[in-house]
């Protein structure tokens, strides 16, 4: 009997344990509509090859995200842009356009992505193409500077 009674406890902190409440949200970012934008800090970059569903992608792994949508106007120009969530995520990318110009991108640059326009697919059942456009704006010195206090609070005086 208390043999049963303790397994019953076990098995019910094992289901609080593993709730759909413990279960941590995707921090990946889907452009959705024209018009979303983002921008964010750059931390590293790492690849990811190829499965037989999806392409080769390079992933951007992001802090200090802000996450905007905007009206795009007749020159691919943004106008109103308006926030809507700020956060940490990671962005990947098969988009030879957009990886090419954001080589240059070195960590704790300031990038930023514009979901532009969609393009009509030219065979019949594919989905629409995504017109992308990639932003640097060069170093992120807040950041920079909140890493640099950061590590030099962390370290320890090895001469006391």
């Amino acid at each position: 009997m208390i043999l049963q009674l303790f397994y019953l406890i076990i098995l019910s902190k094992m289901s609080d344990l593993f709730s759909q409440d413990n279960i941590p949200q995707s921090n990946y970012m889907k452009f959705e509509k024209v018009g979303d934008i983002a921008k964010w800090t750059l931390t590293g970059v790492s690849h990811k090859d190829s499965d037989w569903v999806f392409p080769a992608q390079t992933i951007y792994h992001l802090t200090n995200a802000e996450k905007w949508t905007a009206e795009i106007g007749a020159n691919d120009e943004i106008k109103n842009p308006k926030l809507e969530a700020v956060g940490e995520l990671n962005i990947g990318s098969s988009k030879s356009f957009v990886n090419d110009r954001l080589k240059g991108a070195k960590e704790w640059d300031i990038i930023g992505m514009a979901f532009i326009k969609e393009i009509p697919a030219k065979t019949k059942w594919y989905q629409n193409a995504k017109s992308i456009l990639p932003f640097i704006w060069g170093q992120d010195e807040e950041y920079m500077k909140s890493k640099n206090e950061d590590l030099f609070n962390s370290s320890e005086d090895v001469f006391e």
